[in-house]
């Protein structure tokens, strides 16, 4: 096994191969989707292969009756169309240039100690402690949820009944069951949060003045990891003044939520499986209650966002609930201690 004390040239390593990956799963899911396609039934993709992949997804969805974005429907779909599989570069870009780096400096060993963060139990943090943490996490989404249809319906002319509709409120215990897969099937959730929260996240706690710095940084790096999905859209005709606008919008929609991820991830000693459950969470319900603009650019999803990331600063501080360096990747003087 390799020692390796990670530093920032480390993260930026990092962070330049995800976005190198990411770009080369945009670059299939635009043209190499549409090739394939295209040679096996003799017509092209409409109107676009981006556009219709996310239509077939969506059908997918519908018709197996998945919450919005989530894998099982992904791995449905690519069941039948099997070369939609390198798909999943773009979104899984931040875990495998984590998986990569960390195999790089130690190989397997390094590379199971990273895995270690998908537990509950960690370092102080015994597993029943990580449980009930997720309980507790989980019952905040549920109320979350409720207030968020509930603002919705008020803005929306006061058609509260509809947004519970789409909520499936009328069925509690399937609402609940939806609200749950949703959370922890997500494609960004899923596929992600190894990279960003398992490795780039606690190493940034380190090279950084404080983790609320470092949380603001990497919601920044965050949001622009994802240009190369926002310029494939671009491209399909999006009016530049609404792309700008919704770029905005995005970025501090990322630096909020890293916050909130943050403090959770913290507050779990370094488990990765609260960053899952509220990044699919807000994947999930923005896509099935709606980012309808309320105030200026900022949906009711945004606007309650912001509210709770400031709440967590103003309760936790600009040290986001950290525990100290021993259950963090990038504090550790070795590979062997990531997510432990």
């Amino acid at each position: 096994m390799t020692s390796h004390n990670f530093e920032m040239k480390d993260f930026w390593f990092y962070y330049l191969l995800a976005v190198m990956v990411a770009i080369l799963g945009m670059c299939w899911i635009a043209f190499g989707n549409g090739m394939i396609y295209e040679a096996l039934h003799g017509e092209p993709m409409l109107p676009d292969p981006y556009t219709f992949v996310g239509m077939l997804m969506q059908q997918t969805e519908t018709d197996l009756g998945l919450p919005s974005d989530s894998i099982l429907a992904s791995l449905a779909m690519t069941a039948e169309h099997w070369y939609m599989i390198l798909s999943y570069l773009f979104p899984a870009a931040p875990s495998i240039a984590a998986i990569l780096i960390v195999w790089h400096f130690s190989r397997g060993t390094g590379v199971k100690s990273l895995f270690r963060c998908f537990s509950t139990a960690q370092e102080g943090v015994s597993a029943a402690q990580g449980l009930k943490f997720l309980g507790v996490l989980f019952l905040a989404i549920v109320v979350y949820s409720l207030v968020f249809a509930t603002l919705s319906g008020i803005s929306a002319d006061g058609d509260i009944a509809s947004k519970f509709e789409a909520l499936r409120l009328d069925a509690p215990l399937v609402a609940l069951l939806l609200l749950l897969v949703g959370s922890f099937t997500a494609h960004g959730a899923i596929l992600e949060e190894l990279g960003w929260r398992g490795f780039a996240w606690p190493l940034l706690q380190k090279v950084m003045s404080t983790p609320l710095r470092a949380a603001i940084f990497l919601g920044l790096l965050w949001g622009t990891w994802h240009l190369p999905r926002e310029v494939v859209m671009l491209a399909g005709g999006a009016p530049f003044d609404e792309f700008f606008l919704d770029q905005i919008n995005f970025f501090m929609g990322a630096v909020t939520l890293t916050i909130i991820i943050g403090w959770a991830v913290n507050k779990a000693g370094g488990s990765i499986l609260p960053a899952i459950m509220i990044h699919g969470a807000s994947n999930y319900l923005g896509g099935t209650l709606g980012y309808d603009t309320v105030f200026l650019i900022f949906s009711i999803h945004d606007l309650l966002k912001i509210a709770i990331a400031i709440t967590v600063v103003a309760f936790t501080g600009s040290q986001l609930g950290y525990r100290g360096p021993s259950n963090a990747i990038g504090r550790s003087e070795t590979i062997e201690a990531a997510g432990a």
